[in-house]
């Protein structure tokens, strides 16, 4: 049969299976108060098989994440659903004339792989909420949202929150900072955006006096490694730590650098005014 008359009918797929599908993905986002969430199932490369779900409250909330540990059967629902609701093909459906650019939208996204256990670019697909489906096709994305809300809805995951990042911007770049969960870092993100004047008082630290001390001063007492914020409540000063590390004796340590890369750049910071704020 030439290439025309299958270009006219349609090339028959395929039907997708379990042992083919890598993850399984909603997600929803978007709108005025930015906030999202998804649910992803994944077969990761060691053969396991994991189960994360998502949620920011806010666009500039910390994201909370449970994860959960399952098994390779857990896959064989969602094949079953792609095969019979065709959402494959559905995939290639044209987007609504009428969307709203600010209102939150969502998607499902199916990553397969192929006969060697590498991504099938081909294969795998996603459709977004805003296509123009077909009453069975809208069925069946509906179908695999409630598919992987079922599968954990009576299991215990493990609860961990993002960690809260803190961008230091001078001069038109920004060093973005994780803090720890201590009571003075949150005290101290509540306070953000925060104007301040940087110093360079000795030799390889970095130094920011605060117009008001911290009230929460206890543990975890600092350990002057290179590229942690730490605090110091004698004289109400931020102090970041430079490549060569510091006595952090009398310091509470706040967080660190996002990356070690991040080190060399801050130690390179001239003295002058910049700005403090909180991601998340």
């Amino acid at each position: 049969m030439s290439m025309g008359i299958l270009s006219l009918f349609g090339c028959k797929r395929e039907p997708i299976e379990a042992s083919r599908i890598r993850s399984v993905r909603w997600s929803y986002g978007g709108g005025m108060d930015g906030g999202s969430q998804a649910m992803e199932l994944t077969r990761e490369k060691d053969g396991t098989v994991t189960y994360v779900s998502t949620t920011r409250e806010w666009w500039n909330s910390r994201q909370r994440i449970t994860t959960y540990q399952l098994d390779e059967s857990a896959f064989e629902r969602f094949a079953e659903l792609a095969n019979e609701y065709g959402l494959r093909a559905a995939a290639d459906k044209p987007m609504s004339d009428l969307i709203a650019y600010d209102a939150a939208t969502s998607s499902i996204a199916y990553t397969l792989l192929d006969e060697e256990g590498m991504y099938d670019l081909d294969g795998s697909f996603r459709i977004h909420s805003d296509q123009k489906l077909s009453e069975r096709e809208s069925e069946g994305y509906r179908a695999v949202v409630d598919a992987l809300v079922a599968l954990v809805a009576d299991l215990e995951g493990v609860d961990t929150i993002e960690p809260r990042q803190v961008s230091l911007s001078m001069s038109g770049y920004q060093h973005v900072f994780i803090f720890n969960e201590s009571s003075a870092a949150e005290e101290l993100a509540e306070r953000m955006p925060i104007d301040l004047e940087l110093r360079c008082p000795e030799d390889g630290v970095k130094a920011f006096t605060l117009d008001e001390p911290l009230v929460s001063v206890e543990n975890p007492l600092a350990t002057g490694e290179p590229g942690t914020i730490c605090y110091r409540p004698e004289t109400s000063e931020l102090l970041i730590i430079g490549k060569e590390g510091f006595d952090a004796a009398g310091l509470v340590e706040l967080g660190a650098v996002e990356s070690e890369s991040d080190i060399e750049y801050v130690a390179a910071l001239e003295p002058g005014d910049c700005s403090m704020w909180c991601y998340n």
